[in-house]
């Protein structure tokens, strides 16, 4: 419908500017009929209109010619003549197509804003639904994507002994993947140390650990891995460190990093940090989250 409306006021539109170009070319005719070569006023107040007559005769001698040439005629001109001033049917027509120009421009004017408004209704349209896939996108990958979790932190050993009595300390882990897809594991450092903050782990590095693993390691979904690590860098504790771990100057700290890659290729990391909740190092020896929040999360 605006299409047709549109094409009618595009035709009004040259219509009439055709028919002003036929008018304005007959007027310009007509004003070109007569053709006056010169004017001038004489000193005493009368207008001298000086008019080129072409000779009837080419047989005049050259006298008689030059005579004629400087022959002009003076008018009196005691005051200016009413004019009667008739308008005629072009001049009706040259109304009506400047009219109808106007209508044409302002139904195009109004198409044309009409226009603009559905265009930006429709890309506000366009807008909205491209962010709502975009957002069922993301919860879909969301829900499917691998999530992996360090849980099942235990102590196993941790006494002092004769030399040739002493255990190795350790520290056992489960690795989960609470997910519905695979989880890529790409880098994995897991610490069991000895350390005198009770605040900061040792060793702050590991959690800028990168992908190191060149083929990495898959856990599938709803899996569980049970791993160990024993204590750095000495295996078996000291006498004298389980002296200053009873006394609260040396603390123990299981900590580390998990980063891996879900199915879509996306980057993710888990982070675990804990210590020895009490002074005691008798079994089993119970663990809370410690360090800076950063270094508890999972993404």
């Amino acid at each position: 419908m605006k299409s047709l409306i549109l094409a009618i006021a595009l035709t009004v539109q040259v219509v009439s500017s055709a028919l002003g170009q036929l008018v304005e070319s007959n007027h310009s005719y007509q004003y070109r009929s007569q053709q006056i070569s010169r004017t001038s006023v004489n000193p005493g107040g009368l207008l001298i209109v000086s008019v080129n007559n072409t000779p009837a005769q080419t047989g005049k001698n050259d006298n008689q010619h030059q005579v004629n040439e400087d022959k002009q005629q003076t008018v009196d001109i005691k005051e200016i003549p009413s004019m009667d001033i008739r308008r005629d049917w072009i001049d009706y027509a040259l109304l009506i197509c400047n009219i109808l120009l106007v209508i044409g421009g302002g139904i195009t004017a109004c198409i044309a804003l009409s226009s603009l408004s559905d265009i930006s209704t429709q890309t506000r349209a366009a807008v909205i639904a491209a962010t709502a896939a975009k957002i069922s996108a993301e919860a879909q990958m969301s829900g499917d994507r691998a999530w992996i979790l360090v849980e099942k932190l235990k102590i196993d050993e941790f006494v002092w002994a004769r030399p040739e009595e002493q255990k190795t300390a350790t520290f056992s882990y489960t690795i989960n993947n609470y997910g519905k897809t695979p989880a890529f594991v790409s880098a994995l450092e897991i610490r069991f140390e000895i350390g005198s903050s009770s605040d900061t782990p040792p060793n702050l590095a590991i959690f800028g650990t990168e992908d190191f693993l060149i083929n990495p390691h898959i856990i599938p979904q709803n899996d569980e891995r049970p791993c160990n690590t024993e204590l750095s860098p000495n295996s078996s504790p000291t006498s004298e460190q389980i002296k200053a771990i009873e006394e609260s100057r040396l603390f123990l700290w299981v900590y580390g990093i998990v980063k891996y890659r879900d199915i879509y290729d996306a980057p993710h990391e888990t982070r675990f940090c804990f210590n020895n909740k009490y002074s005691s190092t008798k079994a089993p020896i119970e663990l809370q989250m410690a360090g800076d929040p950063k270094y508890n999360n999972a993404t």
